[in-house]
């Protein structure tokens, strides 16, 4: 049975048991708290930023579908911003660690580039530490002329193409020009949830300038896309050969150059060629429904025309575009 204290020096004797024994408790039970805590920090700043954006949506009496997505994308990012920390992390190793670990990297994310292959470790993990990070929502157009590198999750539909991990995108997005660069001209979109890895040419070319011996590879392969996108790009660029000449096509242009409307007055055939159109698009984006059946149903040339019209495409632009674009765009 129980054992109970009768004296005063017993019941001293209980109470002091009792009291450590307590504070034994408390103690196991704070270090295994403390250690569970300490388990896996990035998880347990996620869960406060969660929080934090979870009230804000409640205090701002945000819209339940919107902040669903909200929320949604919110537990996505979970492993996207644990990755973004292991930059960081890398530099804690000695150098020939850092090469091994850039290797193994490299294969699956900078060795899908072809002017990252055979590069040095030095200059591969210089573009490891450049990369940034971006999660994208479902349906969501990607607005982006920086080299994009599907890391680790995600598909991508991209000038009819569709793009999975490890593929990369925007690879000629060190062109100087505008004009001949595809990178930023083509209608991207995720096509769920697609975490991408992004790297800027401003940042690309500090890289370089630090690695003098790179120059002449990268330079090559400069030249080598420059004349490929010239090339493709060639037949929209030229004037089409008519019976008419060459002067009534100049004539029409400049005629176009000063009021975008003449182009109603051009003949088919020259709404054909995309110089001609997008002039008349700079000043007018809804211009392009006097293009030719061709053009609107170009991808690239769509792209130019969305950007020209701004934040007024849909009114503008998406009514005169092909029923295979107007699907992708809506």
């Amino acid at each position: 049975g129980d054992v109970l204290a009768t004296t005063i020096p017993e019941y001293a004797l209980m109470v002091i048991i009792m009291f450590v024994g307590g504070f034994m408790w408390a103690y196991i039970i704070g270090a295994v708290c403390a250690v569970t805590a300490t388990l896996d920090i990035k998880k347990i700043e996620h869960q406060q930023l969660y929080d934090q954006i979870n009230s804000m949506l409640v205090d701002m009496s945000i819209d339940r579908s919107t902040a669903a997505r909200v929320r949604s994308f919110m537990f996505q990012s979970e492993e996207m911003e644990r990755r973004d920390a292991y930059s960081e992390l890398v530099e804690f190793l000695s150098p020939e660690l850092q090469g091994l670990m850039c290797d193994e990297i490299s294969a699956r994310t900078l060795g899908k580039v072809n002017y990252f292959v055979s590069r040095t470790n030095r200059f591969r993990f210089a573009i490891y530490k450049a990369l940034t990070r971006r999660l994208y929502v479902p349906q969501e157009l990607i607005h982006e002329d920086r080299l994009l590198i599907i890391a680790n999750q995600g598909v991508v539909g991209s000038d009819g193409r569709i793009y999975t991990r490890g593929m990369a995108l925007n690879t000629d997005f060190f062109l100087q020009c505008d004009e001949i660069r595809e990178a930023g001209t083509l209608i991207t979109r995720a096509l769920n949830y697609v975490e991408l890895e992004l790297l800027s040419r401003r940042d690309f070319a500090l890289i370089v300038r630090q690695f003098p011996a790179e120059r002449p590879y990268i330079t090559a392969f400069r030249v080598f896309y420059a004349l490929r996108r010239r090339v493709a790009r060639g037949d929209l660029l030229e004037a089409p050969s008519t019976g008419s000449g060459e002067t009534d096509f100049g004539a029409c242009f400049d005629a176009v150059r000063r009021d975008p409307l003449a182009i109603v007055g051009c003949p088919e055939d020259f709404r054909d060629n995309a110089a001609l159109v997008h002039e008349a698009l700079k000043r007018d984006a809804s211009l392009i429904r006097y293009a030719s059946a061709r053009l609107r149903g170009d991808a690239r040339f769509v792209r130019r025309a969305i950007t020209a019209a701004g934040a007024g495409w849909p009114e503008s632009v998406l009514p005169h575009v092909s029923e295979d674009l107007r699907g992708l765009l809506t």
